[in-house]
């Protein structure tokens, strides 16, 4: 498989070079239009001098007849050609927005600071901005041919007029280049603090409640205010640069026009040029201001794309959370090993329970049992390091922070798998959700709303462990499970998770007494190393433990 491109350039040649089928033919219909668009002025040119001067109604009758076809093919012609240069466009849209899913949602995960809203502004602001190349790419290559169909037109027909012309598109395409060479570097700040605030936003919607909770509203709107007003000195100092380089391409092209007329009006008088002539010259110094215009506004504009594909490059070139490669045999023995604190293994349908003096060595052990490299404790399975192993379907680890989408409750138990009545029925049992259903007129078609705001912490809680047994993966690990149920709730859901989870290796980082008390052992990682029991035979035997565990 190819690695994905990890610069802003690489990403756009991809870009180009994967909707070519698409491009390309557009490009050409597109350069057709445009070299129509050219001759409608060449066409009237002579019919005024066929036509007009020489008062013939058959020459006047075919000349319009040729300025009607003429119009039909350019109509079509942009019709059709932009239809394939934005179908080219959004198909890339979608295959960048996919790329970026992908990347997050790979089994060997991204290491990246990016806040989850920054993410998702890459995925959506960044692909749009970023595939918008193949249309101006299809604008520019169109409007560079209808310029050079002018201004060969105008060569043959008078070279000092052509080569005014060409000089003047010349000293054009330089100034535009020059002013809108910091454009690049104010639309990449831009987008970054703009996506900074969205991601600030997106964290600050989902944590409103604890927000509001602690009193917070005051320090957490001056932050956001700060990060928007980056945002938004960005995006005036990008606009400001952007009006600048309008403006001055404007007054170059009107000069451009205003000296082609005036050489063209002396030309008629030395007798150099027709009637027709004049007529075809100034028509073409006037067309010729809008693919100009097309030309030098798309330099700054691709400077936006360059900007936004920096980014998605960025994000697909970083490294991986973890570096799969082999897949991990299903009924493999898991060896941990903690340094000083500590070492222990689980055997294939153990259930274990670890409980941990620091919170800090929970975090480290759920991080490394996740695969995440550069974790002080080192996983095997098998053998085999956890860093190096594929491990989807064999194990799991659900983490102690809950995360629910928008949909339906079983939405968020199954997560996109096929329904499995009975398992289905098991994971909500073990984890003590029927006692939801109940509450739920609609059952399982319950609307859940965004990050689960219409249901408690406990409610949210045993949604995400029925998620984690439906998976049924063969080593289960669970962080603190149960902090957020009552104590009934947490002796249901222990028992249960017990024989839901038979012949398979669980281990739950917890304190609980009700979880240590169903385990098959028992591993205290505390303050003088490693203690090893039952949850009986350490409560008698462990004043730490017991400390740490009964409530």
């Amino acid at each position: 498989m190819t690695s994905p491109p990890d610069n802003g350039p690489a990403v756009l040649r991809r870009t180009i070079t994967r909707q070519r089928r698409l491009l390309i033919p557009g490009l050409v219909i597109l350069c057709v239009w445009q070299a129509c668009e050219a001759a409608v002025p060449v066409l009237i040119g002579l019919v005024v001098d066929h036509a007009v001067v020489t008062q013939s109604w058959p020459a006047l009758a075919v000349g319009l007849t040729c300025v009607a076809v003429l119009f039909v093919i350019l109509s079509l012609g942009y019709r059709f050609g932009a239809r394939l240069a934005n179908r080219a466009l959004n198909r890339e849209t979608h295959d960048l927005r996919v790329e970026v899913a992908s990347r997050t949602l790979s089994p060997s995960g991204v290491r990246t600071e990016l806040m989850p809203g920054e993410v998702l502004s890459v995925a959506t602001a960044d692909a749009d901005v970023t595939s918008f190349v193949l249309r101006r790419v299809a604008l520019m290559g169109s409007a560079v041919i209808g310029v050079v169909a002018g201004a060969i037109y105008l060569l043959l027909t008078d070279v000092i007029v052509g080569l005014v012309v060409l000089g003047g598109v010349a000293l054009t395409l330089v100034l535009s280049h020059l002013v809108s060479q910091p454009i690049e570097r104010h639309s990449h700040t831009m987008q970054a603090t703009i996506a900074r605030a969205s991601g600030m936003a997106t964290d600050l919607v989902r944590g409103l409640r604890v927000i509001k909770g602690i009193g917070a509203e005051p320090a957490v709107r001056t932050q956001y205010g700060r990060s928007s007003r980056e945002a938004r000195d960005a995006g005036v100092r990008t606009a400001s640069g952007m009006a600048v380089v309008d403006g001055a391409q404007q007054t170059i092209l009107a000069l451009l026009i205003a000296a082609v007329v005036l050489v063209g009006g002396i030309r008629l008088l030395q007798g150099h040029l027709g009637i027709g002539d004049l007529i075809a010259v100034v028509g073409l110094a006037v067309f010729l201001a809008e693919p100009l215009s097309t030309v030098v506004a798309s330099i700054p504009l691709l400077f936006f794309s360059v900007a936004s594909a920096r980014r998605i490059g960025a994000f697909l070139g970083q490294p991986d959370l973890i570096a799969s490669s082999a897949a991990a045999a299903v009924s493999s023995e898991l060896s941990v090993d903690l340094g000083e604190s500590g070492r222990f293994t689980v055997t294939p349908g153990e259930l274990v329970a670890v409980v941990v003096a620091s919170p800090r060595t929970g975090d480290a052990l759920s991080a490394a049992l996740a695969g995440e490299s550069g974790q002080a404790a080192q996983v095997l399975l098998g053998g085999t390091p956890r860093t190096e192993l594929s491990v989807r379907g064999t194990l799991a680890v659900a983490p102690h922070k809950v995360d629910i989408f928008a949909g339906s409750l079983r939405d968020n138990v199954i997560l996109g798998s096929a329904v499995d009545q009975n398992r289905l029925s098991e994971a909500l049992e073990a984890s003590a959700c029927t006692e939801l259903l109940e509450l739920f007129p609609d059952d399982l078609d319950h609307e859940i709303s965004a990050d689960g705001t219409n249901l408690s912490g406990g409610q949210r809680q045993r949604i995400a462990l029925a998620r984690a047994i439906y998976a049924a993966p063969e080593i289960l690990v669970l962080c603190d499970p149960t902090t957020a149920v009552d104590a009934v709730t947490e002796q249901h859901i222990a028992t249960s998770l017990r024989r839901a989870r038979t012949g398979r290796s669980t281990i739950v980082i917890t304190s609980s007494p009700a979880l240590c008390a169903v385990a098959d052992r028992v591993i205290l990682i505390g303050r003088d190393g490693q203690v090893d029991g039952t949850h009986a035979e350490l409560v008698t035997s462990s004043p730490h433990y017991a400390e740490l565990v009964l409530r």
